[in-house]
């Protein structure tokens, strides 16, 4: 299951390093680090509300197979659909001459989903032994 589950994973790291690219690309343009600041915490902690907000939805199940919670993460089309819009805004539009509040949001919104999937993925086990999900292989 490895060769599915890596190259998505690797995805979405790669997604949370652009991320983080946007995010000093608006310390630099913004000159004002507490700002950039509060975006980074209102980013991750999106992430975890997102990452929360997907296990939700199993929470009710006694069964699992063993690989089911990173697959709806990593495989989420909210998330894959929401992200590459705002990566292709990032990529293709000039937002650092333009517009600050519009980079902030990006910033954001890029983060949440980047941080929430790879908080779900990584806490997935955890939350199907916390829950007494079964797992089937």
């Amino acid at each position: 299951m490895g060769l599915v589950i890596a190259p998505l994973m690797l995805m979405w790291v790669v997604a949370f390093g652009l991320s983080l690219r946007v995010g000093y690309v608006l310390g630099e343009t913004s000159g004002f680090f507490p700002f950039a600041l509060l975006c980074l915490l209102a980013g991750v902690s999106g992430g975890w509300l997102h990452s929360r907000l997907v296990m939700a939805r199993r929470k009710a199940e006694k069964k699992l197979w063993a690989f089911q919670l990173m697959i709806d993460f990593t495989l989420n089309k909210f998330a894959l659909s929401g992200y590459t819009i705002l990566a292709g805004i990032y990529l293709f539009t000039d937002l650092t001459a333009t517009d600050g509040n519009l980079l902030s949001l990006i910033f954001i919104g890029t983060l949440v989903l980047s941080s929430g999937t790879l908080i779900g993925v990584f806490t997935s086990n955890a939350f199907m032994d916390r829950h007494n999900i079964e797992r089937t292989y």
